[in-house]
This record gives C-alpha cells, sequence and structure tokens, in this order.
C-alpha cells in the first residue's frame, strides 16, 4: 500500500539509497508520497493502454484562470472497455485508494495526451463522472472515511470564494537553503527540518511572493427525501462539501447536483479554531471529527438547457414509458393513480395531474428577454376532512421534484430564502427556502390559510418564478420555477357561500387572481355517494384493492341512464373519468409514473394546432364579454395563458407534440367546473362578481351608501318609490336579486315601507329633520328668557 509520509518535503531525498527512481512526473501529481514501482507500474501499463487506444474519446478542456487542463472521464464508460481483471482492479483501487488511482490517470493521460513533458506548466485534473458508488447520506458513515463515493443532493447554502495556499517556498533560517511544501488539503505546515545535511535547523521563514493559491468554495448539499425510503420525523440530512479551480461557481442555491468525492473528516477542535479562533476543548474532551466531502466533479442537473429534471432514464423506463404512451386512456389512468386512497374527486385530481406535467415555458421575444411561465397553479379549498392534505402528500410523492411544507410552521424565510451568517469567515450566504428548492418542480402547500402574513412573498414567485433578495449587502435574484399547489380551509371551519372565495380565506384577490385553477369541495350529505364512500374506505382497510360494489353499480347505472346515445367522442371530461360498472384500476408504481412525469416535462414540448386554437380563442371572448362588470374580475391575458398552459399539459400527459381540440375541449371543462364551484351562490346562482368582487354584505352596503348620497345630495328626501329602487340597483349592476335585497334591507330596518309602493331611508341626514328643528326651537325661548332676566 502506499504510504504517506506527512514530513517528506522533497521527494529526491527519500530515494538516495535506492536504485529505483521516480518517473519524472511523480513529483506533479504526487508531492508527499513515496513512489512504489510495483504498484505505479500496473497502474500505468492499463491507463496508458486504454488513453491510446481510445485518444480520440477524451479531449483537454481548458478552463479560464486556471493554469491546469481539465478532462472528464466517464468511469461507466471506462470500465467497460477494459478487461474484466483490471476493471476489478481499477475499480477497487478508485473506491479505497483515490488519490493514488486519481493520480495515476491524471499522469497517465499527461503521458499520452501532452507527451511527458515534465516542464509544460500545465497538468491535467481528471474530474470522474458518473461514479457507480452512490451513496445516501445516510450511510455515509466512519466506515466511508477514505472512500471514493457519489452523493445526490440539492445545494442549500454556497460560500464566497475565497483563495487557498497549495504551495510554497520556505527559507531556512540559518542557512537560507530554500525548500518547496506542499500544503495537503490546503492546510498550512511547515517543513520539519533543513534538507542541507550540514544543517539541522528547524526554523524557517516563508517567501509569500512564491505561494501558489487556487480558488476555494464550500458547498452545502442537503439530501434528497424519495417517498420510498421516506423516515418521517427526521431532519433533511447535510454535508458540506469542498470544491476548487474549475469546480467553483459550477452550481448555485437551489440547484440538483451529483457530487463525487473522497469521505474525509477534520478535528472538531480545528473547527473550532476555523470559527473561532481559539480551542473549544479540553484535555479530556473526546476527539471527534466532522465528515466532509473533497469533491473531484459535480454535475449539475440544470447546467444542460433542457434540465427540467434531474431523472435518468434505463432502457427498461424508456420501454414501460412508451408502453404507457400507447394506452388509449392513459390520462384516466393517471388520474385514478394519484392518491387512489381518496375516493372521488376526480375533476380535482385532473386539475393537480396537469399541475405535475405543466405547460411550457416560453419567452417573449428572444430566449434573453422575459419569460412566461409555463408552470399552473391550483388552489383546493374545502370543509375539512375532505382528504386536502393526503391529495397534495401524493402530489409532492409522485412529483419529480416535490416539496411539502405546511402552512402553520412555515415563515417567509422558511419559503423563499435566508441570510444567513458564516460564523468561520463573517461572510453572508443565502439558504434555499421551499421555493426554490422547488424549482422546476411543484411545492405542495397545505394549511395555506394559516399564513396570511407570508402571502406577500409568494406574489413575484408565483408569476415572475422568481425571488428577489435584498438583504445585508446581497442584491441578487433566485429562481423559483415551480408551480404551487395550495390546499386552505375556509374560516369558521366550513365554506360560506353567502361569501366570496377570498372573503371565505382572507387572501388577497391579487394573490387569488394567480391561481389557474379553483376547485371548492364542499361535504353536502349525499345518501348514494356516502354509502360509495363507506364501502371504498372498508373495502380499503380490508386489504382488498377492488372498488366494485352494490353502491358503485347504482353509481354508475343511474348516471349511465341518463347518457343514453351518447358516443363517447361527445362525453365530458367528468363522464370519461367517473369510474363504470364493475371496473378496477392497475394503479401505475408511484416510481413509475414519477419517470413518466420527469419524461414528459423533459422531452415533450406541444403545440396549439387551429383547431384548439379556435376553442380557446372563442371561450376566452365569452369569458370577457361575460365579464362585463365594474366589480367582477377583469379577464385580461392571464387567463389565456392559463388556459394555454393547461392544454399543453393535457397532451403532455399522453406524450402528444399537438394539442388537439379535444385537449382544449377538455381545459374548457375543467376551467368551468372551477369557476361553477367558485361562482356559484347559496341559492345555487351563477355570480360573476365571486371570484375576488362584492359579496351580499358589501353588495347590500354600497347599495345603502349610494341611496343616502342620492338623498342628501339632491332634493329627493328619504322616500323612494319600488321601481325607483329596482332602476338604482341596475344602475349599479348588483348581480343579487334586487327584491331580496329591498326585503332584506326593510327587515333589518334600513328602508321602511311608508305605503303601497314608497319606503322611507333611515340613514339619510334630512330623516332626523323632525326631530332637530324641535331641539333648535327651544333654544330662542331660553335665550330670551335668560335675556331678559338679566334685563331686570
Amino acid at each position: 500500500m502506499i504510504s504517506y509520509d506527512v514530513d517528506h518535503f522533497d521527494s529526491s531525498s527519500v530515494y538516495l539509497n535506492r536504485s529505483e527512481r521516480p518517473p519524472a512526473l511523480w513529483s506533479v501529481y504526487f508531492p508527499n508520497e513515496v513512489y512504489i514501482p510495483s504498484e505505479l507500474d500496473q497502474y500505468m501499463k492499463i491507463l496508458e493502454d486504454h488513453f491510446n487506444k481510445f485518444k480520440d474519446s477524451y479531449r483537454l478542456i481548458t478552463v479560464q484562470g486556471i493554469s491546469s487542463y481539465v478532462m472528464n472521464i466517464d468511469m461507466a464508460n471506462m470500465l467497460s472497455n477494459l478487461s474484466l481483471q483490471s476493471k476489478n482492479f481499477i475499480e477497487d483501487k478508485l473506491y479505497n485508494s483515490p488519490g493514488f488511482c486519481i493520480g495515476a490517470i491524471e499522469m497517465a493521460a499527461h503521458h499520452v495526451f501532452l507527451e511527458g513533458e515534465k516542464n509544460s506548466g500545465m497538468k491535467i485534473n481528471a474530474r470522474i463522472q458518473n461514479h457507480s458508488v452512490f451513496k445516501a447520506l445516510k450511510k455515509l458513515k466512519s466506515n466511508s472515511m477514505g472512500k471514493f463515493v457519489a452523493v445526490k443532493g440539492t445545494v442549500v447554502k454556497v460560500s464566497n470564494i475565497r483563495p487557498i495556499v497549495t504551495q510554497m517556498v520556505f527559507n531556512c533560517a540559518k542557512c537560507g537553503t530554500k525548500q518547496k511544501k506542499h500544503f495537503r488539503d490546503g492546510k498550512f505546515t511547515l517543513p520539519t527540518k533543513c534538507k542541507s545535511h550540514s544543517c539541522k535547523s528547524r526554523a524557517f521563514i516563508p517567501d509569500r511572493s512564491t505561494a501558489v493559491t487556487v480558488d476555494w468554495q464550500r458547498i452545502k448539499i442537503q439530501e434528497i427525501s424519495e417517498s420510498d425510503d421516506h423516515e418521517a420525523g427526521r431532519i433533511p440530512r447535510t454535508i458540506e462539501c469542498d470544491i476548487t479551480e474549475d469546480l467553483v461557481e459550477s452550481c448555485s442555491t437551489g440547484d440538483e447536483v451529483i457530487v463525487c468525492g473522497t469521505v474525509k473528516a477534520v478535528n472538531t477542535e480545528q473547527h473550532a479554531i476555523e470559527a473561532f479562533g481559539r480551542s473549544s476543548s479540553r484535555g479530556n474532551t473526546k476527539r471527534m471529527y466532522f465528515l466532509y466531502l473533497e469533491g473531484n466533479s459535480i454535475t449539475n442537473t440544470k447546467a444542460s438547457e433542457k434540465g427540467d429534471d434531474s431523472q435518468s432514464f434505463s432502457t427498461t423506463d424508456l420501454e414501460a414509458i412508451r408502453e404507457m404512451g400507447c394506452e388509449p386512456d392513459i390520462f384516466r389512468l393517471i388520474v385514478h393513480s394519484l392518491c387512489p386512497a381518496i375516493f372521488g374527486h376526480e375533476i380535482v385530481k385532473a386539475g393537480l395531474v396537469l399541475t405535475l406535467f405543466g405547460g411550457v415555458q416560453r419567452y417573449t421575444n428572444a430566449k434573453d428577454m422575459l419569460t412566461v411561465r409555463g408552470d399552473p397553479h391550483i388552489l383546493i379549498v374545502g370543509d375539512p376532512g375532505l382528504g386536502k392534505s393526503q391529495l397534495l402528500t401524493a402530489v409532492s410523492h409522485i412529483a419529480p421534484r416535490g416539496i411539502y411544507v405546511c402552512g402553520n410552521t412555515t415563515s417567509t424565510s422558511g419559503l423563499t430564502v435566508t441570510v444567513t451568517r458564516d460564523s468561520a469567515t463573517g461572510d453572508f450566504s443565502l439558504e434555499a427556502g421551499a421555493l426554490v428548492l422547488a424549482d422546476r418542480g411543484c411545492c405542495c402547500i397545505d394549511e395555506f390559510d394559516k399564513m396570511s402574513s407570508e402571502h406577500q412573498a409568494l406574489l413575484e414567485a408565483m408569476e415572475q418564478q422568481s425571488i428577489s433578495v435584498a438583504k445585508a449587502g446581497i442584491v441578487c435574484n433566485l429562481p423559483a420555477r415551480c408551480s404551487v399547489a395550495a390546499a386552505a380551509n375556509p374560516v369558521g371551519g366550513h365554506y360560506n357561500r353567502a361569501k366570496t372565495v377570498g372573503e371565505n380565506l382572507k387572501i388577497n384577490p391579487a394573490l387569488l387572481s394567480r391561481f389557474d385553477l379553483i376547485f371548492i369541495l364542499l361535504d353536502k350529505p349525499d345518501e348514494l355517494r356516502d354509502k360509495l364512500l363507506s364501502e371504498h374506505v372498508l373495502k380499503l382497510h380490508s386489504g382488498s384493492t377492488n372498488r366494485t360494489g352494490s353502491a358503485l353499480s347504482t353509481f354508475t347505472t343511474k348516471h349511465a341512464l341518463s347518457q343514453v346515445g351518447t358516443q363517447h367522442g361527445q362525453q365530458s371530461l367528468k363522464e370519461i373519468l367517473r369510474p363504470k360498472k364493475g371496473e378496477s384500476f392497475d394503479i401505475i408504481p408511484p416510481r413509475l409514473l414519477r419517470k413518466y412525469i420527469a419524461y414528459a416535462r423533459q422531452y415533450v414540448m406541444p403545440k396549439l394546432n387551429d383547431d384548439a386554437k379556435k376553442v380557446l380563442q372563442e371561450f376566452y371572448v365569452q369569458l370577457r364579454k361575460s365579464h362585463h362588470s365594474s366589480e367582477a374580475t377583469p379577464i385580461t391575458t392571464r387567463q389565456l395563458e392559463s388556459l394555454i398552459r393547461l392544454a399543453q399539459a393535457r397532451a403532455r400527459a399522453e406524450l402528444r407534440n399537438v394539442v388537439t381540440e379535444r385537449d382544449a375541449l377538455d381545459v374548457v371543462e375543467l376551467i368551468k367546473e372551477s369557476m361553477f364551484d367558485v361562482l356559484t351562490d347559496d341559492k345555487g346562482r351563477i355570480d360573476l362578481t365571486r371570484v375576488s368582487g362584492m359579496s351580499k354584505t358589501k353588495q347590500q352596503n354600497a347599495f345603502i351608501e349610494q341611496l343616502t348620497k342620492i338623498a342628501d345630495s339632491q332634493d329627493h328626501g328619504p322616500l323612494f318609490e319600488y321601481t325607483e329602487l329596482i332602476q338604482y340597483a341596475q344602475k349599479m349592476g348588483l348581480t343579487e336579486d334586487h327584491r331580496i335585497l329591498i326585503d332584506r334591507l326593510n327587515n333589518q330596518g334600513y328602508l321602511l315601507k311608508k305605503g303601497t309602493g314608497t319606503y322611507k331611508l333611515t340613514t339619510c341626514a334630512s330623516t332626523t329633520t323632525p326631530t332637530k328643528p324641535k331641539a333648535r326651537s327651544r333654544l330662542p325661548s331660553q335665550e330670551s328668557s335668560q335675556a331678559s332676566y338679566y334685563e331686570e
């Protein structure tokens, strides 16, 4: 094995009494190691033969500002081109002795590509990629120290770039002899003795002008919690990673990366000295170590232009995805595979599925111009106990990159970004929040109504899909290109149809308008549906997955009789998604569904055909005509973009590059279902002002205020004819039934009935005129009596 001699300062002095001399490049790539010919020769023969045979497959990359070449090596590809014996040898040495193995690879590449020129002034840095030994952060323990592993995670913190000294020349304080010292891992150490045989001095003066520095950066990686190995109640593990030279600035906060490197440890006492400038341990304190990763290569999943998802697809995955795409009713199967424990709510599940697939992000004019978001947002409002939280949990597990947070335990910094200060350097750095971590994924926010103070932080993230930071001297913009799926309970526990959605949730209308779909789930007593739901729950707890029963047969038969003669092409989306009599579903496994969604988001970019454009345009124009009231929420191009996004997601669900008329009709029906839930009042009537307009109480107050102005500003008086009241209500555009409104104002005492078709307004100033003159009429008599008293 290779022995490490930390005190060795000149490799040539070790071999004074030995016949074996190290190669010319040994001091370049192994400045602190002892030369063992047998092992190095075996390495070099295998590697040089490989590089000579596949010389065209490798290339040297020049990085600006770096005095070394960079060579990316696909380790899986290299091992596949070696013999079985050589493959096992290289694979074992790379895992157990990464420093020596990587140095041998670099030296062999130098011999082949740079013709063994020692004084060329450039060396080669080999970046090992596609390493087969993947380690979860929870498996990085003491037995992993010194091993070469690959870890996958999300970058949550990035430090500033700092120079680190790698070598320096020291002058002997006695004889002045110069010697070069290489610092392992950048740790500054003095030479132990003078290399001159006649001088035994141990005092040295560093020549700081000869210091060689490289860029250094530290990142913190957080593990990605998969649904298969999710550990409830555990804080996500993190590990710090040191990167140098060309690897710095290769990732930013929120990126999902694969880091290949060597697991190393640092003493807690040394860590305390670096952080606080003093030792924090005493003589009887246990020696503990922090594990960290010395990065050799970083693969950033967002580095590619498409880099939408970090999924790798095997041949088996691609075959399964192709078979799923050929299914005739794949969208229906995906909808029923989303949280099968929750029965019903097919339209809501369809909206969540479209949110997972998302639309196509595009640019206004050119690629460098402003982007138009392609990720739809969905809000589910409803009574407690209807499965909203379970739906969001299922979405976060199925999404290729899903983050689940709860509103009552979330802060603004936890949603966006946190500015922290490094105790060691004093520098400020950014730690990513939920929206940044969910970049190019889906962020599920439960208990949305409990985080009213954090709603303002979502305005920019939901529309511009970015988060601007201006704190502690840091001004930057972080990407947050994610869909938001939120669930909320109404104020008071139950949804009040007499109020608008904004009043039920106490949500700003500006934030409410950013949701593409808003669904309202109400717990209404329905004997047939309750029986159906109870059968489903009982079968679920008894271990049966077949969802057929007597109630389901009755339910589907009842709706089938009302649809006799309806062809499949004319069926609505709700009818298509509804389970048929005696039908059972072969649920898609979550892992396969995640791969399917990732493939669709990465490779399917649908475009609208003429028929789909016509359907969406006609529906948009119809919406514009219907929302003409001054109190109604204006229909703008934001709603048209929502239609386009959802139509593209509908085509993506079937892996089609063209949005058809059928897709547009399904999306229009989905929007209508969403609008029907939002716009329906407590009497079952459609009210177009209920999205963010006035509720009944606000309409009543506005009507009274208008009548008061008319009675006070004109010579009208407090009396109004019934037909006159109807005319004023129509001019104001009040959507409530005018007769019911007048009767309610009469019962509440605002309008008093004075006769047939005549009402008196009690809130105007002229209403009190009969009493006020009496009070004023007494004042002159009192003044005259007082005057006569004083005169006397």
